[in-house]
């Protein structure tokens, strides 16, 4: 639930929405664990299919912008439209090499974008970048159970962007486009908000590739796909 903006009490300095009634974030970090994943799951859906979905991001994820309502749903502020690296997941598992929708490698973009981030791409290790990747984003792309706490949100931040990172070598080769680092930070706060919670992430996961398309696995993954017309298997 995204509440209104009421344009007749707004200006330029000062947005007026609707009034939302719910449960705060703090009270929410002492439910028992199953609504506490299922809460967790929700904020990971908003955050991540608004980007890989509808190309639309919240910049600003954390605690006091979700709250829960009496009937279920969570209420989030609103997005800002942002073109969004849906292929980031494909390109790190290929190490590189995107592919068009039917699966097939496309080596020119593939060569485009590895430009894009590094200047000299043949200073790599594509083993230490595809590590990289796996180190910020596996607790939402690989197929285990975790649970999600503070402290594991601490060492991914490390692991992206810390000079204690053991990349950081790496890091500062590199330059990130614009959307694409509206991308990750969306992801970290998403994950730090969630690590509040102790949420435990179930197997298999949804990840932004399945949110796009594919068969979801979880009930709520279900009727989001139902929501948006997909089929359900």
């Amino acid at each position: 639930m995204i509440p209104d903006v009421i344009p007749s009490l707004s200006h330029e300095r000062m947005m007026v929405s609707e009034y939302v009634h719910g449960t705060g974030f703090e009270e929410l970090k002492h439910r028992d664990q199953p609504e506490r994943d299922r809460i967790g799951e929700m904020i990971f859906r908003f955050y991540f299919g608004c980007l890989y979905r509808h190309g639309q991001f919240s910049g600003d994820p954390h605690p006091g912008n979700s709250m829960l309502l009496d009937d279920g749903r969570m209420a989030f502020p609103g997005l800002r439209t942002v073109q969004a690296d849906a292929a980031r997941g494909r390109r790190a598992r290929d190490r590189g090499r995107p592919r068009d929708h039917r699966g097939r490698h496309r080596p020119d973009h593939a060569a485009r974008d590895r430009r894009r981030v590094f200047s000299d791409p043949d200073k790599f290790n594509p083993d230490r970048v595809l590590a990289h990747f796996r180190a910020a984003t596996s607790w939402y792309t690989c197929d285990r159970e975790v649970t999600l706490t503070p402290e594991y949100a601490t060492q991914v931040m490390i692991d992206m962007s810390d000079p204690r990172s053991e990349y950081f070598g790496y890091l500062r080769q590199e330059s990130a486009p614009p959307d694409h680092i509206f991308g990750r930070r969306m992801e970290v706060l998403t994950l730090a908000v969630i690590a509040q919670l102790h949420a435990t992430r179930q197997l298999p996961p949804d990840r932004p590739r399945v949110v796009l398309r594919g068969s979801p696995s979880t009930e709520l993954g279900r009727e989001e796909a139902a929501f948006y017309g997909q089929p359900v298997v």
